[in-house]
């Protein structure tokens, strides 16, 4: 593919405590793919930071001090 480095069939990095996957796809005029299939957005965060703090310090990660979130989309 032109202009992007990754193999046709995507990009998977594994380490110790995390993972990232990319997938390229053709997609249609207007940014929705070419197949007609949808997306999911995931997001997590620490709840014990003060926005405040110049430099925050938090503490250990635990399931009290961190929220989760997701949703799914059909185009």
């Amino acid at each position: 593919m032109a202009g992007i480095g990754w193999a046709a069939g995507g990009l998977e990095e594994r380490q110790e405590q995390s993972s990232f996957e990319a997938r390229v796809f053709p997609i249609l005029e207007g940014g929705h793919p070419a197949d007609g299939g949808g997306y999911a957005v995931f997001r997590v965060g620490r709840t014990d930071i003060d926005p405040e703090e110049d430099v925050p310090r938090p503490g250990p990660e635990t399931d009290a001090n961190t929220a989760s979130e997701s949703r799914r989309g059909v185009f």
